[in-house]
């Protein structure tokens, strides 16, 4: 008589492809989430945000995202503490810039499309023709950055877009020696009692060896004619006024409503007069205007090139320029200076300022500035601390080489800027005051989609390699806690084996704390666009997957509500658009969720000569009124699909669970669900003693849990089973 005996899985995991996984790992785990409770249940579906279903009586009954293609980004931008929040999207159709508006989309517009100051719409932008890490974005403070390395970089306000930075530096001013009749603008009373003149003009106006003259005007003060060397003696009524000559040089910036400032301009040309040359004397100043973005410019200027010897001072001093005022706006062309040197403010250095680099594809914000990459395959520029838009040219950083790849993104943590290359990583450390510098984590992996990059909660950050997923671990500082890298997929290799690594610059992850989830959209080996999502349980280190969601990109909303929102790279009619994903939705904008949990290949052939299972008891949660499935494969042969209506069984005696659509209103009450044990019997006597055994659970409608579940066999005889070492070792003598 044989005997029998119960083996029990419990702690149920997920996919572990590896030869031999642990017994309660899984082969397959599709279109499921781990549950707070610790099961195994189906996961949710997803639909287009605005449906557009002519069974809405809200809607129109049209489609607000027909026509557009695939949408190539996706930003969520929120301003005053989530106070104002703005979905923005990218499209093929048009290159345009959208912000998704509930209100306006129900009439059938996609959203509003995004402004510039001088209200033409943000269209025409790049569009990709093959894989690409698309517009990459970040917030700083109110404002949202968007860059993609072809197209002007823009700063959205929430009302208004507007180029970030300046591309190009202003035209040089030009300066003019002007001669007005002093009697215009001398006070010759005052004059007579020893005062200054209190008047406007460059230089200071001729002075007679009695008085001294302190008031407007640039150049020296007139002196007593006790030297001729470089000086000019006027007769008549100047006579015994010795004058001198003076130069001037000007500069220009640019400055935008956020203040950010332009690199200065070429200096002007050299202005030069003899100091109160036949009466007062002023410089017109003829200043450039710039593009829409430009609210304002500022203007400095030399002190005196001049020497006492009428020559020009050294380059060193002459070329030294200083702050002379601020034209606030961008209309008028010029201005006469009449401002004396010791009216100029602080010294202008044009090292504090700097062009926004063209070509950078990435970005990121840390420590109060902004860092971009992508503009060559070896530097990092960043910004003036506080001016995001101002990149001055000796904020560099060299990072790796040129076989270390291209740059692939960053990720800002608070101890370390996270910089990622095809094949390095590297830590940016340090702040504005001291000074930034790069460390060299690990040139021996790297990062294949920049999109894939996101911060996991309580493990660190993760992202995808040609061929791994990857976790950054650690605290990115000498804190005794080590800092490196771990590759996360080991139990998945059919699934990573199948990517398309000519496409994984598609690829796009997201974090999804409301499950404890990091989603990793791929493409897969036939096709370029992402078309399975990969998904990381991180409270528990174990993967699942789920087909069936064409995700571009995605992004998950940064307030209490953390919807999960997608745009699609399906551009057929029902599918085009945004979308949102939640466990309530039932299916896959029609397409039924297809749970299933698989468990690994049980192996009971090196312990008994005889093994046959008989029955398996599932502990589910069936929430109702919902049918459990199971498939049986014994010695990896055929599937054999069990007994399917286990309706009752997931009904707990002592508990009533009303149908949805079916209670009854102060009858039927609500219970708490809870896991009971459903028994399938298993008939394959028939396929002689049972090797491996694999289970597959499924329910045949929405909402099922598995649990756990155990295995009722009769045995036969135990084997001996010897250790390889012991039967392969020399006799003893």
């Amino acid at each position: 008589m044989q005997n029998t005996t119960s083996f029990q899985s419990r702690g149920l995991r997920g996919i572990d492809q590896r030869w031999q996984p642990a017994p309660a790992a899984a082969a397959t785990v599709r279109d499921m989430y781990w549950t707070a409770w610790g099961g195994w249940a189906d996961s949710g579906g997803w639909k287009r945000i605005i449906s557009g279903e002519n069974t809405d009586p809200d809607l129109t009954g049209s489609n607000p995202f027909a026509g557009l293609g695939e949408i190539l980004s996706l930003h969520w931008f929120a301003q005053h503490n989530g106070a104002r929040q703005f979905t923005l999207y990218e499209t093929v159709t048009g290159g345009r810039l959208y912000v998704f508006n509930g209100s306006t989309a129900r009439s059938g517009s996609p959203g509003d499309i995004v402004t510039f100051a001088d209200l033409t719409n943000v269209n025409g932008r790049y569009t990709p023709t093959g894989p690409s890490a698309r517009t990459q974005s970040v917030s700083w403070g109110d404002r949202l950055y968007l860059i993609n390395g072809y197209d002007q970089p823009l700063c959205l306000d929430g009302t208004k877009a507007e180029v970030a930075g300046f591309d190009a530096i202003p035209g040089a001013p030009q300066a003019t020696y002007l001669q007005y009749n002093r009697t215009n603008y001398f006070d010759r009373a005052a004059i007579a009692n020893g005062y200054s003149t209190g008047g406007f003009g460059l230089s200071l106006a001729p002075a007679a060896h009695y008085f001294t003259l302190d008031g407007f005007g640039l150049g020296p003060l007139g002196e007593a004619p006790d030297s001729d060397v470089g000086k000019v003696r006027v007769e008549g009524t100047d006579a015994g006024i010795v004058r001198r000559k003076c130069g001037y040089r000007y500069l220009v910036t640019f400055l935008n409503e956020r203040g950010q400032e332009s690199t200065a301009s070429a200096p002007s040309n050299l202005v030069i007069f003899e100091n109160g040359d036949t009466g007062r004397c002023f410089v017109w100043v003829s200043i450039p205007t710039g593009g829409d973005h430009v609210v304002a410019r500022r203007v400095y200027r030399t002190r005196n090139m001049m020497d006492s010897t009428g020559n020009l001072t050294s380059l060193g001093y002459g070329e030294q320029f200083y702050f002379l005022k601020e034209i606030q706006d961008n209309v008028c062309i010029g201005f006469e200076d009449g401002v004396p040197d010791t009216g100029l403010a602080d010294l202008f250095d044009e090292l504090d300022f700097g062009l926004w680099p063209a070509g950078a594809k990435y970005l990121a914000v840390f420590k109060n500035t902004m860092f971009l990459a992508g503009q060559n395959a070896t530097e990092l520029r960043y910004s003036a601390p506080g001016y995001p838009e101002v990149y001055p040219p000796d904020n560099v950083i060299p990072i790796g080489t040129a076989a270390s790849g291209d740059f692939a993104g960053f990720y800002a943590t608070k101890n370390a800027l996270v910089v990622l290359k095809h094949y390095g990583i590297y830590l940016v450390k340090g702040d504005p005051a001291s000074g930034f510098h790069a460390e060299t984590l690990t040139e021996d992996t790297g990062c294949a989609a920049p999109n894939s990059l996101r911060e996991v909660p309580g493990l660190g950050v993760v992202f995808l390699s040609d061929g791994d997923v990857w976790l950054l671990e650690g605290a990115l500082e000498n804190t005794g806690t080590p800092t490196g890298v771990r590759r996360i997929s080991a139990p998945i290799p059919d699934h990573m084996d199948r990517l398309n690594r000519s496409a994984l610059l598609n690829a796009c992850g997201e974090v999804y704390t409301r499950d404890r989830e990091y989603w990793l959209a791929v493409p897969t080996l036939g096709t370029t666009s992402n078309n399975r999502v990969l998904v990381y349980h991180y409270d528990i280190g174990e993967w699942s997957y789920r087909d069936g969601f064409p995700i571009a990109c995605m992004r998950v909303s940064k307030d209490h509500r953390g919807y999960l929102f997608f745009g699609s790279n399906d551009t057929a009619a029902a599918n085009v658009g945004l979308h949102a994903y939640s466990r309530g939705f039932i299916n896959k904008n029609g397409t039924a969720v297809a749970s299933l949990y698989e468990t690994a290949h049980l192996d009971f052939g090196s312990v008994y000569h005889s093994v046959q299972p008989v029955s398996v008891n599932a502990w589910v949660v069936g929430y109702g009124n919902n049918d459990a499935t199971l498939n049986v494969r014994v010695n990896r042969e055929r599937d054999e699909r069990l007994a399917t209506d286990k309706t009752a069984d997931q009904q707990d005696p002592n508990d009533t669970y009303p149908v949805y659509n079916t209670a009854v209103w102060d009858t039927d009450r609500w219970s708490v669900h809870r896991p009971v044990v459903v028994r399938f019997d298993i008939a394959v006597q028939s396929r002689g003693p049972v090797r491996e055994l694999q289970l597959a659970f499924a329910p045949s409608d929405r909402r099922f849990e598995l649990v756990g579940y155990d295995i009722e066999c009769a045995l036969g005889l135990q084997r001996t089973v010897t250790p390889l070492s012991t039967a392969l070792a020399p006799p003893q003598r």
